[in-house]
């Protein structure tokens, strides 16, 4: 199983949520209003225009002001600009949104991965070895006395 799909809470059934949850009340609770969230934000995001979908989430509703996040700049100001046309809609899903607030919250971008194989000490000597009888190879025994090298500077 994904680790995207371990995280859904839509992906459980309601029945192992209430295994998880049983004999500790608070976590019930949390879950159950976890899953209703869940469920207002899937509403609340359905009456967006189907170009803002993609970029904008309901993120949370505190003391009547609803907040959104966006992708972007530019989603941020269209929702912005659609906010007070859509704020009856959001209201006949959430009847306690009385004002918006639209935040700027860009994807996570994936770390570049760095590099960690490593050559051990016995391997860059086998590449050296194997580079001295490649007498007849010259680029390719020069190949593998750069790798030997490369692998002694990284210890």
């Amino acid at each position: 199983m994904s680790d995207l799909n371990r995280l859904n809470p839509g992906r459980h059934s309601l029945h192992s949520r209430d295994n998880l949850s049983r004999g500790e009340s608070r976590l019930h609770d949390l879950i159950m209003q976890a899953e209703s969230w869940r469920h207002t934000a899937q509403a609340l995001e359905a009456r967006l225009p189907a170009k803002l979908q993609q970029h904008c989430r309901a993120v949370r509703v505190r003391e009547g002001v609803l907040v959104w996040y966006a992708s972007n700049n530019m989603a941020a100001a269209r929702l912005r600009m659609l906010a007070a046309g859509l704020l009856p809609a959001w209201r006949a899903v959430c009847p306690e949104v009385r004002e918006v607030q639209v935040k700027i919250s860009p994807p996570e971008q994936e770390r570049p991965k760095e590099k960690q194989a490593k050559l051990s000490r016995t391997a860059a000597e086998q590449c050296l070895a194997a580079a001295d009888d490649l007498a007849h190879h010259p680029e390719l025994a020069a190949a593998l006395r750069h790798l030997a090298r490369h692998a002694e500077e990284n210890e």
